[in-house]
């Protein structure tokens, strides 16, 4: 019979902690404030533009990130679940505000330690100073190497990689919301030519399309079947 899974368990899956041994980890708990609440579903867990003032992790359950265009015109939402940290790049650097919001599906468990105890942390063990520098330059790396990716070649690819590139991460759940028009001017192409690729797909069971509204249901699917015709 398997053993139960515990917090800490969910705790050695993110990235942050993995490495740390039940024994530093009590260390840690006994130095700092640990925070653990829930909360329930639709609740917001980090709003867009509000200061990060602490680490948000996702013990259990599930959550959807809603992110928006800067002249609001369109926006990506996207599903995601526990074990998670939520936007830590936002903790610090030149803007430590959350870039888009986060709320609970369902019943949420999380954690949360604030910004000075995540400081005493990094400054006293190694492992999470390691992992947290690894996560944060992973990011900026992968940032830095979108300003120079060349725009795909055909239509259907330039749609996933538009998707792609403004996702957390290239599989799930996701529900662009946008018009029709504006979508055709970011992948330079007629509003006719995108809604036959839309169709394309729609008839592949890849996507649903409503108005100004594209669900896809398994984003992984829809990467592999492009990458497959390519």
């Amino acid at each position: 019979m398997e053993r139960p899974q515990t917090f800490f368990d969910r705790l050695l899956e993110v990235p942050l902690f993995q490495g740390i041994g039940r024994g530093e980890f009590m260390e840690i708990a006994g130095n700092v404030k640990l925070a653990f609440h829930k909360v329930k579903n639709t609740s917001v867990i980090v709003c867009e533009d509000e200061l990060c003032r602490s680490l948000v992790f996702v013990l259990n359950g599930s959550f959807c990130s809603e992110h928006v265009s800067d002249d609001r015109a369109f926006s990506l939402m996207e599903w995601g679940g526990g074990p998670a940290v939520i936007q830590p790049e936002n903790l610090f650097g030149l803007r430590t505000r959350y870039a888009s919001t986060v709320r609970a599906v369902g019943d949420v468990q999380l954690l949360e330690i604030d910004k000075h105890a995540v400081t005493e942390i990094l400054a006293r063990f190694d492992i999470f100073r390691i992992n947290f520098l690894n996560l944060v330059s992973s990011q900026a790396q992968y940032s830095r190497r979108l300003l120079w990716k060349s725009q795909s070649e055909g239509i259907e690819r330039r749609f996933v990689q538009f998707v792609a590139d403004r996702s957390a991460r290239p599989a799930g759940h996701k529900t662009l919301h946008i018009n029709m028009i504006r979508l055709a001017d970011e992948l330079c192409v007629t509003r006719l030519t995108v809604s036959k690729m839309l169709r394309k797909l729609e008839e592949k069971g890849l996507l649903q399309v409503g108005r100004q509204r594209i669900d896809i249901p398994m984003f992984e699917r829809l990467l592999q079947e492009i990458s497959a015709v390519g």
